[in-house]
C-alpha cells in the first residue's frame, strides 16, 4: 500500500429506519470517540437509498491510526447491530496496490464501489 491512499466504504441497510438508527447510535457516543468523529465525516442522509458512505482522497490510512480505527469500527461493526446490513471497503494506494474487504455475500455493492485502472491518452 502506498504512502497515501484513496479510500471509500459503503454500508447498505434494509431500511432508512435502520440506517438512521445506526447513525444516531454512533453520533450519540462521546464527541471525542473515534466512531463519533468518523460518523461526522460520513454521508448518512441519502434520500434515495438507506446507505452510509465515506470517501477520502490522498490520505494516510494506517490501521494504527485512531481515526482509521473509528472508521473501521463503523463499517466492520455494523453487523453487531444489524445482521442484514452489507458493507464494502476499498483502499487504493498511490503505488496502485489495492486493499479491500466486504461483507456483502451477493456482491450487490460492487457496482457502487470498485477500482478501475486505465491509461488515458490525449493523442
Amino acid at each position: 500500500m502506498g504512502y497515501r491512499s484513496d479510500v471509500a466504504y459503503i454500508i447498505e441497510f434494509d431500511s432508512f429506519e435502520d440506517r438512521d438508527t445506526y447513525a444516531n447510535i454512533k453520533l450519540a457516543l462521546a464527541p471525542d470517540d473515534p466512531e463519533h468523529q468518523a460518523m461526522l465525516e460520513c454521508e448518512y442522509e441519502n434520500k434515495h437509498r438507506p446507505i452510509i458512505t465515506f470517501k477520502a482522497g490522498d490520505v494516510k490510512w494506517y490501521p494504527s491510526y485512531v481515526e482509521v480505527q473509528g472508521h473501521t469500527r463503523i463499517y466492520a461493526g455494523v453487523k453487531d447491530v444489524f445482521e442484514t446490513a452489507r458493507w464494502r471497503f476499498i483502499a487504493l494506494g498511490e503505488d496502485g496496490q489495492t486493499e479491500g474487504n466486504a461483507d456483502d455475500d451477493d456482491g450487490e455493492l460492487y457496482d457502487d464501489l470498485h477500482v478501475v485502472h486505465h491509461v488515458e491518452c490525449t493523442f
